[in-house]
């Protein structure tokens, strides 16, 4: 997986919730059991999991975003 080889943009536990929520296509409910967690808790680490994944992937991808987009235009080089 793409996350697992840029190990610095979100923790462990992010990374294995997004993999497993987004990208392998596992029920929230049944992750959110294994957890021993509820549903709700479950989607707000995922949520906060993606913000992170998001900020950090802006970061190194040097892109800026606006309030209009997701994505508004790469950075400007000096």
């Amino acid at each position: 997986m793409v996350l697992s080889r840029t190990p610095w943009c979100v923790s462990e536990d992010e990374r294995w919730l997004i993999e497993e929520s987004d990208l392998n296509r596992h029920p929230q409910q049944l992750l959110a059991d294994e957890l021993g967690i509820t549903l709700t808790a479950f989607k707000s680490r995922l949520l906060r999991a993606r913000k992170h994944l998001k900020e950090a992937m802006t970061e190194l991808c040097e892109i800026e975003a606006d309030d209009t987009s997701p994505v508004c235009c790469h950075k400007k080089m000096n």
